[in-house]
């Protein structure tokens, strides 16, 4: 590379122009007003003078009382900006032959030509990569399950189909749950009573739980018993017994409701298989952990959000990326971890938002067909704001039809949050409706579907559901909703608790939504709520909303 002396300012203007008008920074304005200032800054002589604080105030029009040791408003977004640039310069950028970079620790932008054979090394940077894609993919580590068929009690022989027809619906269901490894075994007439040799065989396969039961017709009457034994301890660990009436030509549809209702009980994120497998990984040290017993961490995090589940999840993670460097699934589990250290703004979120980014495009690399993988790839185009990818991501995650309340109600959750809200909405009803357990954060996007229409009482009923989950977002949403109310006086209550909470969170309050919601007039609408609630936010002076 040369030295910037040799190029001329209006070169690199123009190419300043270009780089804003290409795809990765067209639906960015704020990134692109801060390399148009950091770069005019540096051509006009006044590189010196770039510091985190004349960033906050030119670039970001914060007040003279601003305190970049306190926002980090100006860090985060030079990360975003480094990032950017990275992307810009791998995909339309690529043949370009001006190079702005930005030291990190640094805001002043350095200006490169590409020579020749720095281009042939960037080649053979992107060849390498092309191989890495190419190389085969670890073997999966998955809870397993294998499913007998149902005894047919009935005892007449054209009604035996209904028995193994449910059956075999009930297999077809559970291996729509990408956690699950189902195991066909209704050709199998026994079942694996502990100490039997067919019980010996599944444990020596690997194969945790066994599910099986009964089936009886009489008369107007379908009635169904559904058995799960924990292999490993040649215990029952759930039975249900489902009865319906049988009315004109409804069995398949008694079938099909039967079959749905217990594969998410049982394959779900928050089914029972899975949290049983959560249990048995919180015994577990961090150094005896294997990548699977990691993963089960991090589903623990999701039924358990609280600082001790969470530091047990980024170690045993940490060490499983570690361990196990071809598992997309460790990586991606990771990344989500941090991408949920930085929304939220809990210590570490710079270092976190630079590191969901690299560890979600790793574990797409090692495991493109995952559905779980290609949602946290999804997770990480929201967090950057990389708007097209985004929907570009939803759409195919959309096609794969998923199941769980996890990774379902995720696509929902951010669809609703980048703008998509009748599709996000209709997405989390069909989640809440259709599972007992699920992230109770969800109603946080749903009250604000509401709250966006200045459906305040509506908004209200739906964050009640938001309860108990210990986040700031929980207070804050019911601050604003009972500021629009005029409930100023129920409102404190919560503006109390987001003060001991999040006690910066006034400084920081239009950074802090924004990493959320997508629409700049729905923070502005969310502030305006805060406001009528008592809440003195300095820097903001929002517009009326229409």
């Amino acid at each position: 590379m040369k030295s910037s002396i040799s190029i001329e300012e209006d070169v690199v203007i123009n190419h300043v122009e270009r780089v804003c008008e290409s795809p990765e920074f067209q639906s960015k304005p704020v990134l692109c007003r801060f390399l148009t200032y950091i770069v005019s800054e540096t051509l006009s002589g006044r590189g010196d003078n770039i510091k985190a604080f004349s960033i906050g105030v030119d670039v970001f029009n914060r007040d003279e009382d601003f305190d970049p040791g306190q926002d980090t408003l100006v860090r985060i977004n030079a990360i975003r900006l480094r990032r950017t640039l990275e992307l810009y310069y791998s995909k339309t950028g690529r043949n370009d032959e001006v190079r702005i970079e930005i030291p990190k620790g640094a805001y002043v932008p350095e200006f490169r030509l590409l020579s020749v054979s720095q281009e042939d090394k960037d080649i053979e940077e992107e060849e390498g990569k092309s191989k890495e894609k190419e190389e085969p993919v670890g073997a999966r580590l998955d809870p397993s399950i294998a499913i007998f068929t149902f005894n047919d009690l009935t005892k007449e022989s054209e009604n035996d189909y209904f028995a193994r027809g449910f059956s075999y619906k009930l297999m077809v269901e559970l291996t729509k749950f990408e956690d699950l490894h189902v195991h066909n075994c209704m050709n199998i007439t026994e079942y694996p009573e502990t100490g039997s040799p067919l019980h010996a065989s599944l444990l020596e396969k690997g194969i945790r739980f066994a599910l099986g039961g009964a089936v009886k017709l009489y008369r107007d009457q379908v009635t169904i018993l559904v058995d799960l034994r924990d292999l490993s301890g040649g215990k029952q660990v759930w039975c249900e017994n489902y009865s319906r009436k049988l009315r004109g030509r409804n069995l398949i549809d008694i079938e099909e409701s039967i079959s749905a209702e217990v594969s998410g009980i049982l394959g779900s994120e928050y089914g029972i298989i899975l949290q049983r497998l959560t249990q048995d990984a919180k015994r577990q040290k961090p150094h005896n952990l294997s990548t699977y017993t990691a993963v089960m961490k991090y589903y623990n995090t999701q039924f358990n959000p609280g600082p001790d589940a969470v530091r047990e999840a980024f170690e045993a993670l940490n060490t499983a990326v570690e361990k196990d460097p071809q598992s997309g699934l460790a990586h991606a589990c990771l990344a989500a971890l941090h991408g949920n250290r930085y929304g939220l703004d809990y210590p570490g979120a710079e270092k976190s938002y630079a590191a969901v980014g690299d560890l979600a495009e790793k574990a797409y690399i090692l495991d493109p067909y995952s559905l779980f993988v290609k949602i946290v790839l999804s997770y990480k185009c929201f967090v950057y704001e990389e708007k097209e990818r985004y929907f570009h991501l939803a759409d195919r995650i959309e096609e794969q039809n998923p199941k769980g309340a996890l990774r379902l109600g995720a696509l929902g959750f951010h669809l609703c949050l980048y703008g998509d809200w009748e599709r996000g909405k209709r997405i989390l009803d069909k989640v809440m409706q259709g599972n007992m357990e699920y992230p109770r954060y969800y109603h946080g996007a749903t009250a604000l579907y509401y709250y966006r229409k200045k459906s305040y009482e509506k908004a209200h009923k739906e964050v009640m559901g938001y309860k108990g989950t210990g986040y700031w977002w929980e207070q804050m949403l019911n601050a604003a909703i009972l500021g629009q109310l005029g409930s100023t006086d129920e409102a404190k209550a919560h503006i109390d608790s987001l003060s001991q909470v999040k006690p910066d969170f006034t400084v920081k309050a239009h950074d802090l939504i924004t990493r959320f919601v997508k629409e700049e007039s729905l923070v502005i609408h969310i502030i305006q709520g805060l406001q009528k609630a008592g809440l003195i936010i300095p820097e903001a002076s929002p517009e009326s909303v229409s």
